[in-house]
């Protein structure tokens, strides 16, 4: 009887261990999917070029493709800016605005003029800001979107302007890839100080 449990025994410890193991990968699995699943552009934007601005505090992505354009306090697409970033493309162009609160006031006031529709959004370093999607009735895009960026020192507003015909499904789909960068863009935000 006793030869009967040994190897039992041995058996049961083998396939304890291998279970334990097992657990121990689902684990490791798990968290690096949780990390993926709450970064997901980290490994899209490899290769971007990266813009920081010391002065500003804040860095951010956009791909090699794009031209971009930096201007100091001048109007830069419709909102007077202390620094104005501009990244165009064929499809459209991308700006980037750090506001004064008077300016940033204005855009405000603007805004309850027009159908929109606001939400909460989250960049990459866990950043909340919110969304605004201003809706228009046009041949032209849809909407047109402000993300919109606050610290203790800087307000910062991102806005896709895209200039895509809406006729067409390749300028359908032209929108969504402008649009999927534009996401990419915005996520990719960080205030630095």
């Amino acid at each position: 009887m006793k030869i009967f449990l040994i190897p039992l025994l041995i058996l049961a410890l083998i396939g304890g261990g291998y279970y334990f193991l097992k657990l121990q990968n689902t684990d490791n699995e798990s968290s690096v999917l949780k990390n993926v699943i709450q970064n997901p552009f980290v490994d899209e934007i490899t290769g971007w070029e990266t813009y920081q601005n010391e002065e500003f505090g804040f860095k951010i992505q956009y791909p090699k493709d794009l031209k971009l354009e930096e201007y100091l306090n001048q109007r830069v697409n419709s909102e007077e800016s202390k620094l104005g970033l501009m990244l165009s493309e064929g499809q459209g162009s991308f700006y980037l605005n750090v506001l004064t609160e008077d300016e940033y006031q204005k855009l405000e006031k603007n805004f309850d003029n027009l159908n929109i529709e606001r939400n909460q959004v989250t960049s990459n370093n866990d950043l909340v800001g919110e969304v605004v999607i201003v809706k228009k009735e046009s041949v032209y895009t849809s909407e047109t979107r402000y993300i919109i960026y606050k610290n203790n020192e800087q307000i910062v507003v991102i806005k896709s302007f895209p200039l895509v015909s809406l006729e067409s499904e390749k300028s359908k789909q032209d929108l969504t890839e402008y649009l999927q960068t534009f996401e990419k863009i915005y996520k990719s935000f960080e205030f630095t100080k």
